[in-house]
């Protein structure tokens, strides 16, 4: 079992990653958004907001995907479709992906229940 996060940065892609979760059969993502270190700190700091406004940059959200997935496997389908799609997220201002090991997990859908520590 891993748990696949997806960091996505250009927030227009979200209907296209939700269609290749749901593909993949990924029904149980969950959808967060976050805001950048430097919205945060424009908001703390009237510097940073200040040299932003300078420079012209834009403050923007990231959303960022949680989903449960069986195996890597089902990473490396999630990185192919997406590339199909005309996502990749090798391109700069796209997000990342990443998929972290979960020693633990209990699900109604799981068949195997945890070891006792």
């Amino acid at each position: 079992m891993h748990i696949l996060v997806i960091v996505l940065k250009k927030e227009p892609l979200i209907k296209k990653i939700t269609s290749l979760l749901i593909e993949l059969g990924l029904f149980d993502a969950c959808i967060l958004e976050g805001e950048g270190v430097e919205e945060a700190a424009a908001q703390a700091i009237p510097l940073f907001s200040s040299l932003q406004d300078l420079f012209g940059g834009e403050y923007s959200t990231t959303k960022f995907i949680l989903a449960p997935v069986p195996d890597l496997d089902t990473v490396r389908e999630f990185l192919s479709l997406s590339r199909s799609e005309g996502i990749d997220f090798r391109e700069p201002g796209t997000g990342a992906v990443a998929a972290l090991p979960c020693s633990f997990f209990v699900s109604a859908d799981q068949d195997e229940s945890p070891a006792a520590d």
